[in-house]
């Protein structure tokens, strides 16, 4: 035991000291039983500062003080229920026309499972699409005693493709509507066809004359991916020739003129530049051209994309001159002139009778009187 005697204290004082040393050594004795202790949970234990003991005896030093401070560490949050394990699926295919949805699954049992489609309103129906496009949906996994799950999977359901054949058409003219052929074998389709791949309607472009056309199209169905292409309509001319019994004539007025056609048995159409002038019909390949006024015009024959005009010319019925009418025909070297010799009038011939009788009968009166 330390002599305290040196130091000036009186007994009270050297008993006061002594017990704050056996006190300090049980302290420092019971130090790693609570060190230990410490350990085991998230506490920290710190000392703030040490101290010597105090021999004076007005005032106590500092230097044999010790004072610990003992804090908790809450930084780490322990958890109140053990977490549900969830397992979820999504789903991604091609258009089929059914419903699809996500699946939720867990291992426990008696787990609640809520659908949101926004994250925010949870329901117990489980959403579930079949037009194509790309959905999310949420989740909500809850039970007694278990912290709740959240989370989202996708359902994404790709257009599907439309099945069909185009094809070109390519032939001879032949005076009939052509177009470009499409053979569309999944039901339901819409089809838009254009001349200039720009403006699409639904009516079908048709061709009938000779020449090269590119037609384009649309087909179109919901949840189809929409298809978009282009074909030709090809028509040829048809090697042969309009042959016609003459190139052109003259006609008066309400009369008729004839010529023939000879397309090697393809049927043709006539079209007439002015039907105030002429009328024109036709019968077992033979054109019959009748004038209606004085005037010229042509009559066009065509047949599988080609064509040959006759000129027709007109004139009046007055144009005869002494008993005499004239009239032309075009024979291909100029118009040739023809010259009818007419009978006349049979009124003007009784006229020109009775005429010539009477003048006879004067003569002969006449006679007998100067013979008397």
């Amino acid at each position: 035991m330390t002599d305290l005697a040196g130091l000036g204290m009186c007994s009270a004082d050297k008993w006061e000291v002594e017990m704050k040393k056996k006190k300090f050594a049980g302290i420092v004795a019971l130090m790693p039983f609570v060190m230990h202790q410490l350990a085991v949970i998230p506490a920290s234990a710190e000392v703030i500062e040490y101290q010597q003991a105090d021999t004076g005896t007005e005032e106590t030093s500092a230097e044999c003080q010790v004072v610990y401070k003992s804090t908790y560490d809450f930084s780490e949050t322990i958890p109140k229920y053990p977490e549900l394990e969830i397992s979820a699926y999504g789903y991604e295919g091609i258009y089929d026309g059914k419903f699809h949805g996500i699946t939720v699954d867990c291992e426990i049992n008696g787990v609640t499972v809520l659908y949101s489609t926004d994250g925010k309103t949870f329901t117990e129906k489980k959403p579930a699409y079949k037009d194509a496009g790309t959905y999310v949906i949420y989740y909500k996994a809850e039970k007694d005693g278990y912290g709740t799950a959240l989370g989202a999977a996708v359902v994404k359901i790709k257009e599907a493709v439309i099945d069909f054949t185009s094809y070109d058409y390519s032939g001879l003219y032949d005076g009939k509507l052509h177009g470009i052929g499409l053979s569309i074998q999944t039901d339901g389709c819409r089809i838009l066809y254009s001349e200039d791949g720009v403006d699409f309607s639904s009516k079908k472009p048709e061709y009938r004359e000779p020449g090269t056309y590119v037609v384009y199209y649309k087909i179109l169905k919901d949840n189809y991916e929409t298809v978009t292409g282009s074909n030709r309509v090809i028509i040829t001319e048809k090697d042969f020739d309009i042959k016609l019994s003459d190139t052109g004539g003259t006609v008066k007025v309400n009369d008729s003129i004839d010529f023939t056609v000879d397309t090697d048995g393809e049927p043709f159409d006539i079209i007439v530049s002015d039907s105030s002038i002429v009328k024109a019909t036709v019968k077992d390949g033979i054109v019959t051209v009748t004038g209606l006024k004085k005037g010229t015009a042509e009559v066009t024959i065509t047949c599988n994309g080609k064509s040959i005009v006759y000129k027709i010319n007109v004139t009046d019925r007055d144009i005869s001159s002494y008993g005499n009418t004239v009239t032309s025909k075009n024979t291909g070297n100029g118009w040739d002139k023809i010259s009818d010799v007419q009978t006349g009038d049979e009124n003007n011939i009784l006229l020109y009778g009775a005429l010539l009788i009477a003048s006879v009968s004067g003569l002969i009166t006449l006679k007998r009187r100067k013979e008397k």
